[in-house]
């Protein structure tokens, strides 16, 4: 508390006190004359009290700093209130009452006893409310009301905190994963440390599902035949608190019987996932498919019916997989720039995107190639350039990308030969299976 304000404090004690004082002469002095007190008597107990009170004839009650200040029988020093409250879910809403001033400030600080800053002043006529609009998501504010008194003496209002909510979660999305359970995703928070879900059969009624610091969680044990609504929470921390956001809008999904399907779709290298019996081996549940054929690229992924009269995009997006996992670009990287191949690779994203949006979609790198293989065809040597652009394609089109090829290549990032084929493109057995191992484990960290 501020000097100033203590001393106001205590002079209105001091006033309060010398009242009930008062109020014990005059009883005193009635009794006196009720049982004829001897008028020495009376004088010593007025003396008495005023020795008690500091007063003498026109004097007041003496201050902590040995001013004298006179108060009115019906003066009590001024006081200020302030409430602190959100305003259009992002702002702070400050109003204050009771002191008359010339002057107030409302101040603010990121701590309770920290050090208070003065964000706006406002005169007498000036109204009674402030709106912050400088305040950052998920953090903790506090402010106080100083107001400038007409005898230059300041007053200030007690601290009041205010927690300003994270944002709302946005982006949710659900994919089945199984008959009775759901995948549900969003886009992060940078603030958010945690999310909650929650789950119910009636819109708007909030059921508690889990809690999460990634971007997905899996909802389990649900009825079949039944439809769910799926709300997502941003949190500051596990517990419950005034920073976590406002529930996200509802997303919704009809539960029925269902079969993941995985399906790796690209060329000649990935039908040698069926070729080495690889897919079969590799730890991804559900069903598993290869969509696939020699020669085939992003050009003529999207062109050729080969599959039953369907392209190859075609056959993806008939199958709605839950996951695609995309491997192009071999046969057209040695003649053609690797800016035209990624934005071909582009074109078959933003397909898939459309045609089967629930559709979970992995790019992968494109496979390094022998050191021989880049003599006999320079184009090859843009297969990393060719990587990074799609890696940078599948962050602006939200999908992921995947780089598996650490394990194939040689101290100088080519196409080991004791993992490579006698053409140097393709691989052996040994690398497809190596390859499935990796990929299992993969697949299961993003579930």
């Amino acid at each position: 508390m501020s000097p100033v304000r203590k001393c106001r404090v205590l002079q209105y004690f001091q006033y309060r006190f010398k009242r009930v004082l008062s109020a014990g002469v005059m009883i005193s002095m009635f009794l006196a004359l009720l049982f004829s007190v001897p008028a020495a008597a009376q004088e010593e107990n007025q003396d008495r009290e005023q020795s008690l009170t500091g007063q003498e004839d026109g004097q007041g009650p003496a201050s902590d700093s040995g001013q004298e200040e006179d108060l009115p029988d019906d003066a009590e020093p001024q006081v200020l209130e302030i409430s602190v409250t959100l305003k259009g879910g992002r702002y702070a809403r400050i109003k204050w009452q009771g002191a008359e001033a010339e002057l107030y400030e409302v101040q603010r600080a990121d701590k309770e006893d920290g050090t208070y800053k003065t964000a706006a002043s406002f005169g007498k006529d000036d109204g009674r409310k402030y709106i912050d609009e400088d305040v950052k998501r998920g953090r903790w504010y506090y402010y106080r009301v100083r107001a400038l008194l007409a005898d230059d003496t300041y007053i200030y209002s007690e601290p009041a905190g205010f927690a300003c909510p994270l944002d709302k979660v946005t982006g949710v999305k659900l994919q089945r994963y199984s008959s009775s359970s759901v995948k549900v995703s969003w886009k992060e928070d940078s603030g958010a440390q945690y999310y909650r879900i929650y789950c119910s059969k009636k819109k708007g009624k909030y059921e508690y599902a889990g809690i999460t610091k990634k971007n997905w969680f899996r909802v389990k044990k649900l009825d079949i035949g039944q439809k769910y609504y799926f709300y997502v929470q941003a949190c500051a921390k596990k517990a419950e608190s005034g920073l976590d956001s406002a529930m996200s809008k509802a997303a919704a999904v009809q539960t029925e019987p269902y079969e993941r399907t995985t399906i790796f779709a690209g060329d000649s290298i990935t039908m040698g996932l069926t070729a080495y019996r690889a897919l079969d081996a590799m730890a991804i549940g559900g069903v598993k498919h290869v969509v696939a054929d020699i020669g085939l690229n992003t050009t003529t992924f999207r062109t050729r019916r080969v599959f039953n009269g369907k392209s190859g995009l075609d056959q993806v997006i008939s199958c709605r997989p839950y996951r695609v996992y995309l491997m192009l670009g071999m046969n057209e990287i040695h003649y053609r720039s690797s800016k035209d191949v990624a934005a071909g690779y582009q074109e078959i994203v933003q397909a898939v995107k459309a045609g089967t949006p629930g559709t979970d979609i992995v790019l992968l790198a494109v496979s390094p190639v022998t050191k021989e293989a880049c003599l006999g065809r320079s184009g090859f040597a843009q297969i990393p350039d060719l990587n990074k652009r799609i890696k940078a394609m599948a962050e602006n089109l939200n999908v992921r990308y995947y780089d598996y090829t650490a394990f194939l290549k040689d101290s100088d990032g080519c196409l080991k030969t004791s993992l490579a084929s006698s053409d140097g493109v393709h691989w052996t057995s040994a690398a497809y299976h190596t390859f499935a191992d990796i990929m299992g484990e993969y697949d299961l960290s993003l579930d």
